[in-house]
């Protein structure tokens, strides 16, 4: 064997750790990543300065109920009717 030439077992000891490091990299980031993205909405938020624009009074109820409830978040305890 020359002195350049190293047995394969030794490549593999070499790039096995660097390949396991890179996933596990890998593997702590991307939930990170994934979360960040679905978080961002891309589509802008309904506010209720949008409603009195609409002409029709149906349509503008509709426009407060579905701001109301993409805005308020479940109570945390719920009173009894």
């Amino acid at each position: 064997m020359r002195a350049q030439e190293r047995p394969s077992y030794i490549d593999l000891a070499i790039i096995a750790p660097l390949a396991a490091a890179a996933a596990l990299c890998a593997a702590l980031i991307l939930p990170v990543l994934w979360t960040a993205i679905t978080e961002i909405d891309l589509k802008p938020k309904l506010t209720y300065q949008a409603c009195p624009s609409l002409s029709d009074g149906a349509a503008r109820l509709n426009c407060y109920d579905r701001v109301r409830r993409n805005s308020l978040s479940p109570a945390k305890y719920e009173r009894p009717s």
